[in-house]
């Protein structure tokens, strides 16, 4: 089944669980953010890659440069377990990491959420990849995508919805990634960028997948 629609029957489920009021707040949410102009300032095909070194949920430094050293790096931003459909990607996600490292690449995936509880979503789902915690979203900054959660969803999402996005942060700035997946290349420049305010919906793995091999097969034909 596709990424696809494996969201849209989750977003099937969720229509109803909130009062008209509610929604329209969601939906005003993800149109500020497409009309902000983030989208236009965000890292975008061609350019350079930010570089990153972050803990992974063992303590351990992961560094893109040295990632990069290896051959192509997908990078994915999600917002917490707390959201089903960042659960749900990741699970796809995991799904083509034998492929993509038989093809000399990796996965990284890089959230603002506390250590302790993205372990617990890493060995509830056993993950196979590295996620890891970007503290107070420096890292989603720098790739143009991290914002602060605004003051009238806040309510909703710590008292209705029960997710308290400071208390899964620990960071009382409510600094949230928007979901975005980048492909680099070894030089360190992003060949693919799709970034979407809409957290319902998410691009495909197996198309960062296919960018990953068109990377490879370019690069075995200029040896």
């Amino acid at each position: 089944m596709s990424l696809e629609a494996i969201l849209a029957a989750r977003r099937e489920r969720s229509v109803g669980r909130l009062k008209p009021e509610h929604r329209e707040k969601q939906e005003r949410h993800i149109a500020e953010l497409r009309s902000s102009g983030m989208l236009e300032r965000a890292v975008k095909v061609g350019d350079d890659a930010p570089p990153f070194a972050l803990p992974n949920t063992r303590g351990e430094r992961v560094a893109s440069q040295e990632l990069l050293a290896r051959g192509p790096l997908v990078v994915s931003f999600f917002r917490g377990k707390w959201c089903p459909y960042c659960v749900a990607e990741l699970e796809a996600l995991d799904e083509i990491v034998p492929e993509l490292r038989s093809l000399g690449g990796e996965l990284v995936v890089i959230t603002p959420q506390r250590a302790e509880r993205t372990a617990e979503l890493v060995a509830e789902k056993s993950l196979r990849f590295d996620v890891c915690t970007d503290r107070g979203n420096r890292v989603a900054e720098a790739y143009g995508i991290g914002y602060v959660f605004p003051d009238y969803l806040r309510d909703l999402y710590r008292d209705i919805l029960k997710h308290d996005i400071a208390e899964h942060n620990d960071d009382d700035a409510w600094k949230l990634p928007i979901p975005a997946r980048f492909v680099i290349d070894p030089a360190g420049i992003v060949r693919e960028a799709k970034i979407d305010p809409d957290y319902r919906h998410r691009p495909e793995p197996a198309d960062s997948l296919a960018v990953v091999r068109e990377l490879v097969m370019a690069g075995a034909q200029r040896l």
